[in-house]
């Protein structure tokens, strides 16, 4: 489903940013009932975390990284 794309103070900014926040409220509180919520808290974290660490290596280290 494509969104069209809000930008802050653009009219229906507001309501576009609640509709995202209400449909993750709901994705958590399904990954809640399903007692998966803990696990998928640590893959966010592992995920954030891969990210830091690809931002910190150069493009050489990334390529190397890559064919291992």
């Amino acid at each position: 489903m494509l969104r069209k794309e809000y930008k802050p103070g653009t009219p229906g900014y507001d309501a576009h940013v609640k509709g995202i926040s209400a449909e993750v409220v709901r994705g958590l509180r399904r990954l809640d009932a399903e007692g998966k919520l803990a696990e998928a808290g640590e893959r966010v974290a592992q995920a954030i975390n891969d990210l830091r660490e690809e931002r910190i290596l150069t493009p050489r280290e990334l390529n190397r990284r890559a064919i291992i």
